[in-house]
């Protein structure tokens, strides 16, 4: 019973934990895989957290785009959307 009861808490407080607010998790994700060289998994992170209005991760994509990280090549437009939605989201 009491490691039933053990393996309960352990999982309710990993839940408490990972239940913050999903931008700030993706946002982590992203910025975790950036200072790491990752920038595919940064691209679909900030992406995300950008997505759900994350001002910050706005303005990373608009970095990735304009240099062309964790994609084939710079993407100039993509680039200006993402640095006017930052600028609108603050």
């Amino acid at each position: 019973m009491k490691k039933m009861l053990g393996a309960g808490l352990v999982c309710l407080l990993f839940t408490a934990c990972m239940s913050g607010a999903p931008e700030e998790n993706h946002f982590e994700l992203g910025k975790g895989a950036w200072d790491r060289a990752d920038y595919q998994t940064a691209l679909g992170a900030f992406t995300e957290a950008a997505e759900e209005g994350n001002a910050e991760a706005m303005y990373y994509l608009a970095v990735m785009y304009q240099e062309g990280r964790g994609m084939a090549s710079p993407n100039h437009e993509k680039e200006v959307e993402w640095l006017q939605k930052a600028a609108a989201a603050g």
